[in-house]
């Protein structure tokens, strides 16, 4: 046993290098340099206006850069006062409506002049040309609670304290009501920017627009030719955007496009003025967009646009190494890309990695097509996963009803549990055949599981036949999906949604339940079939190894929780298979060699170096950088969060409902599930340890619950269908 424990961690050690190894090449090997970057913000701007609307030097930095869709997630709503707390942060922060008074050192507020009053909130001299959050204080007490580290400022920060001079123009003013975004974006931590000008002469009247104001895009371009030599980074507010859709309760529907019409379009103008000044051989323009518009996240869009060009860009789609997704950054990301743009380290506690660019050409029509297929994956996972849920719980009351009431209906429910099992296979298999309506993906993903159900009923006459074949036929699939780029699970309703920004890569949750209890069932199911051979049992410990792997490696996304249930589902079930005695000190051995293995993937992910890292080599870094205390920190944060899913998620009704079937039946009808095991002694073998799994992913998970749920899709249904099985044998006996 210990040897093969050891061989075990070994080859997957070597694996997780090549694994490694192999994904540090795939990042660019120049940094991206320039002697100025521009930061031009147009907020609730989305790709599908740049395409509607006249915007011809958008579109041409679209052409000349690198484009992508942004994450615009932070610590509160999905405001503007949040938003660019957050990309100053690098980490998910939240604003309030002081948060974004920001004023010159010379003005007044509350009756004094804004430095003075500065002095008398921190103690510290300002300039007079100075730029100054007034809501500093209440920056940092608002997120002083949260369950992680938050440096309020943390990227002007860091530009600051090496000598790069920043200066921030524009706004977003309401009448009697300063709303200075960029500059709380800038700012650093001491809630202070260099220079600029985002008073309130940057807007001129005019009774035809929102609130009667409007941008001075002349005033404007004036402050900026005067920084222009002397910042290093420029960030440029561009207010009417926002103005306009502030306005939306105002006026009508019509107007409202009109305004926001106009103002993109006087925008875009505004943006070839300063396109001119531009030398784009040594200079960098980002141009983003850090809330979508209202219209767009009201159906669940909240993915903005975000767009870079520059040298070493290029014109591709822009990915970063915290989505590993073509086409998608986050938000926090910006930050981390703007240091590396001077080759400056972020803060600790700074999230995100930098954005490059991947050489495949894109355009306005290839991010709108991108946009709408990630819009209709959250519709889909939003109507055909609730579907599936409580298909399954109806189902799950259905068999216990027939069991205890109704036996004579019991083989139409054997068919309907088959069809639980088959959907998670479907729903991996439903990007192959993709089309732009939700209606027809609902029929086709019907379809496909209907044609699974017929093949199984047809071909497959054996229960335990059609257990193993549909639970490793899953496994198996999920396992290549995995290892050839995760194509299937990635646009699967049951895969991530990217939309939310809670996972890219690697295995989720829903389809990590899946894959474990899938391997133990449908391993010991086969292992059963072929009374339990030699071959038999070589194979189940190889399909182990492969699923273990697929959790572990670094390069496929490393999943802490993940490998720690799979590790447990599948140790346990080997020592059931090969009868090994458990003892306290093969206890310890297991732990020991749980904590090597989790241990030697954290040491593997940090060889390609931090921007290739996983989550796993992330909570390393963060642990280096802030102490053990952060362990503590992420494990409250996975408790609070698992507390909080338990009580709301639909997949808590399918754990419970799966558990209230089992205990049930355990009892009645009497004997019965005995002399089930009995029969398929093998098969309760991997049910155990598939339980054993399932109880693991639960406790050691942040979305706990969601993996254990659909682990039980490949333990209810199957202890449901073997006592099926032994019912109808035991009558045709009598």
């Amino acid at each position: 046993m210990k040897r093969a424990a050891c061989i075990l961690l070994v080859v997957l050690m070597f694996l997780s290098i090549g694994q490694s190894i192999t994904y540090a090449s795939e990042l660019p090997s120049d940094k991206i340099s320039g002697s100025r970057l521009v930061i031009i913000s147009m907020d609730r701007v989305s790709y599908r206006d740049i395409d509607e609307y006249n915007l011809i030097n958008i579109e041409a930095i679209i052409k000349k850069g690198a484009k992508g869709l942004m994450t615009t997630n932070t610590g509160g709503s999905l405001a503007q006062k949040n938003a660019y707390v957050t990309l100053g942060a690098g980490a998910r922060a939240r604003g309030n409506d002081k948060s974004s008074i920001c004023l010159d050192a010379n003005d007044t507020y509350d009756g004094q002049l804004v430095k003075d009053l500065y002095y008398q909130m921190m103690g510290r001299e300002v300039l007079d040309e100075n730029i100054v959050n007034m809501g500093i204080i209440d920056l940092y007490d608002l997120n002083s609670d949260r369950l992680y580290d938050i440096n309020i400022g943390a990227v002007g920060d860091v530009l600051r304290g090496h000598g790069i001079k920043t200066a921030v123009f524009g706004n977003s003013d309401l009448p009697d009501n300063p709303q200075r975004y960029m500059a709380s974006f800038l700012m650093d931590r001491y809630g202070v920017v260099e220079r600029g000008d985002v008073g309130r002469s940057m807007n001129m009247i005019d009774t035809k627009r929102p609130f009667g104001i409007k941008t001075d895009y002349k005033r404007l371009e004036n402050a900026i030719e005067k920084a222009w030599d002397e910042a290093q980074v420029i960030g440029i507010e561009l207010g009417d955007t926002s103005r306009a859709e502030n306005f939306k309760n105002k006026c009508t529907e019509e107007m409202l496009e009109r305004y926001r019409r106009i103002a993109m379009e006087e925008g875009d103008k505004f943006i070839g003025n300063i396109l001119k000044k531009v030398n784009f051989d040594k200079d960098i323009v980002m141009f983003l967009s850090p809330v979508a518009p209202a219209k767009d996240i009201g159906r669940g869009n909240r993915l903005a646009p975000v767009i870079i060009t520059g040298p070493n860009m290029g014109n591709g789609y822009l990915t970063s190494s915290s989505t590993r997704r073509k086409g998608v950054i986050t938000n926090m990301d910006v930050g981390a890309t703007i240091l590396h743009m001077f080759d400056l380290p972020p803060l600790p506690g700074q999230l995100g990695s930098y954005a490059y660019s991947i050489d495949e050409k894109a355009g306005v029509d290839e991010m709108l097509e991108f946009n709408e297929r990630l819009v209709l994956l959250l519709d889909m996972r939003h109507t055909l996963n609730p579907a599936y849920i409580y298909g399954d719980i109806i189902i799950s009351i259905a068999a216990l009803l027939i069991f205890l009431f109704a036996k004579r209906y019991i083989k139409w429910i054997n068919i309907l549990l088959l069809f639980v099992m088959i959907v998670p296979l479907c729903y991996l298999i439903l990007p192959v055949f993709y089309t732009p309506s939700m209606f027809q993906n609902a029929l086709i993903a019907l379809m496909i599981s209907l044609v699974i159900l017929a093949l199984l009923m047809y071909f497959v006459p054996t229960t335990v036949d059609r257990i193993w074949i549909l639970s490793l036929g899953l496994a198996i699939s999920l396992i290549v999906d995995q290892l050839t780029g995760a194509r299937l699970i990635r646009d699967s309703p049951l895969g991530y949604d990217v939309i939310s920004g809670s996972r890219f890569y690697g295995m989720g949750n829903e389809y990590m339940g899946v894959m474990i209890a899938s391997i133990c069932t449908g391993s010991c199911a086969m292992l059963q079939r072929l009374r339990d051979s030699s071959m038999g049992r070589v194979i189940t410990t190889l399909i182990f190894l492969m699923g273990l792997f697929t959790m572990v490696s670094p390069r496929l996304g490393a999943n802490v929780g993940g490998s720690i249930a799979a590790f447990i589902a599948f140790l346990c079930t080997i020592c059931l298979i090969y009868e090994i005695k458990i003892t306290p000190r093969r206890v310890i051995s297991a732990l020991l060699l749980l904590m090597a293995l989790l241990v030697g993937v954290f040491l593997l992910d940090n060889i390609g170096g931090a921007d290739a890292q996983s989550h796993m080599g992330q909570t390393v870094k963060l642990i280096r950088e802030n102490g053990i205390k952060e362990l503590f920190i992420i494990f409250k944060r996975k408790i609070s969060m698992n507390i909080k899913l338990i009580r709301y998620t639909i997949w808590s009704k399918v754990f419970l409902t799966s558990l209230i079937l089992i205990v049930v039946l355990f009892f009645k009808p009497t004997g019965l599930l005995r002399r089930t095991f009995e029969r398929f002694n093998i098969v309760k073998k991997g049910l155990i340890g598939a339980t054993a799994g399932a109880i693991a992913a639960l406790l050691a998970n942040d979305s706990g619950i969601v993996a254990a749920a659909t682990a039980m899709i490949y333990i209810a249904p199957p202890i449901t269908l073997l006592m099926i099985e032994e019912l109808n044998t035991k009558e045709v006996d009598s």
